[in-house]
């Protein structure tokens, strides 16, 4: 610790502290978080060693970077870039909605940052504004990996051409742009190199999905299914806290807000209408509406490889075939509804941009687009393009 001057604290929880500090020998700031392991002989590695795995692992630019890791008087210290802002506190300072185009290039970025995480197998169980970074240049970076875990199956294939329209595309490793480590932009020197672990050190060989907490997320961004108990879920929860991060973009607060449990439960439910695991009987009581929304021309603008039919709703939001396997479906009973259109929920929000949104902001997790998929959405290829370069003006994030 010696190595660093510690400027002020940033934040404190049960894990442990997170520092802003200042590097002795090249004076660039750095974020310290240290994590309280226990006594001599009674050290609880489990607290640090999912984090410190999850980023040994990732190499994006749209992900956070270590510069170094490393025991100090039983704590565990991780050494990572500082970034004095974050969504969170940039949509709390805004006083009406970004342009479309740059909610297009914020999603964008984070999108390519969780697609490298979910190819990695590595699924955040944390996405929500707070953890999603803003450098000094308006860069867009996925943090705190504290819940992260590795899966030992990889994330819903991607198909290099779509059997509806035939178009071939290109794979999503020549499409997101990995670019140079976030730690080069912030500090302009490379880190340290660190050795990274082989997969086959901590993702299992089984074809046995393993049993996970569903006590993760923060609530506001907590999936249905993390919300009914469900133990074996995969990396579409991430994709649904995205949606709900997206939607927050164009109304400036949360989409979906309960105080407990139940009542987040209970306004999802209010808002995609009651969920059933038959798809006639979903189809029967799903909310029937073909509002007018705004939306972008895609004329003179690049298409997109799914453009002609790729987003076309087939099955309701509220089709959830596997709620019937769910711990929890059935202790509790809520009033039947058949919803509110995503259209009023979030008005600002253009046609392509809604349809984006139900991609995500579905109860079924099967129902729900990869992140690698929601790249090639038709929104992103639509007119306003994505700005994701001076997304942010200085009023917001200096």
């Amino acid at each position: 610790m010696n190595k660093y001057h510690v400027v002020s604290r940033l934040g404190y929880g049960t894990f442990g502290e997170v520092f802003k500090a200042r590097e002795l020998s090249t004076g660039r700031l750095v974020a310290i978080k240290t994590v309280f392991t226990g006594p001599p002989g009674k050290e609880d590695k489990t607290k640090y060693e999912r984090e410190l795995q999850s980023l040994l692992a990732l190499d994006h630019k749209n992900v956070l970077s270590l510069i170094e890791s490393f025991t100090h008087k039983q704590r565990f210290i991780f050494v990572m870039p500082y970034f004095a802002s974050d969504l969170y506190r940039v949509i709390n300072r805004m006083p009406v909605p970004l342009p479309e185009s740059k909610i297009k290039g914020i999603t964008l970025l984070i999108l390519r940052g969780l697609a490298h995480c979910h190819n990695k197998r590595i699924i955040h169980r944390d996405i929500k504004p707070s953890n999603i970074l803003i450098s000094k240049t308006g860069n867009i970076i996925l943090a705190d990996f504290g819940l992260s875990r590795f899966l030992n199956f990889p994330p819903r294939m991607f198909h290099s051409t779509h059997p509806r329209n035939g178009v071939q595309q290109s794979s999503p490793e020549q499409l997101v742009d990995a670019g140079p480590q976030n730690s080069e932009e912030a500090t302009g020197t490379s880190p340290p190199a660190i050795s990274k672990p082989s997969l086959g050190s901590h993702v299992s060989s089984s074809n046995t999905r393993p049993l996970l907490s569903h006590k993760v997320v923060t609530r506001f961004y907590r999936s249905p299914e993390l919300l009914y108990g469900s133990q074996t879920y995969d990396y579409s929860v991430d994709v649904w806290s995205v949606g709900c991060i997206v939607a927050e973009l164009f109304r400036l607060r949360p989409l979906f807000v309960g105080e407990t449990d139940i009542e987040q439960l209970y306004t999802v439910i209010s808002a995609l209408g009651t969920p059933y695991a038959d798809l006639d009987e979903a189809k029967a009581h799903h909310v029937e509406n073909h509002p007018q929304t705004k939306g972008g021309s895609a004329k003179n603008v690049p298409k997109s490889p799914q453009s002609t039919g790729r987003n076309k709703e087939t099955v309701p939001p509220n089709y959830w075939p596997e709620m019937v396997d769910l711990p929890d479906v059935g202790k509790i009973t809520f009033p039947e509804t058949k919803g509110v259109p995503l259209e009023h929920l979030v008005p600002n929000a253009s046609r392509q941009a809604i349809s984006f949104l139900k991609r995500m902001l579905v109860y079924s997790a099967s129902q729900r687009a990869s992140a690698d998929e929601l790249l090639f959405d038709e929104w992103f290829y639509s007119d306003p393009l994505p700005e994701t370069t001076d997304i942010f003006p200085c009023s917001l994030i200096c």
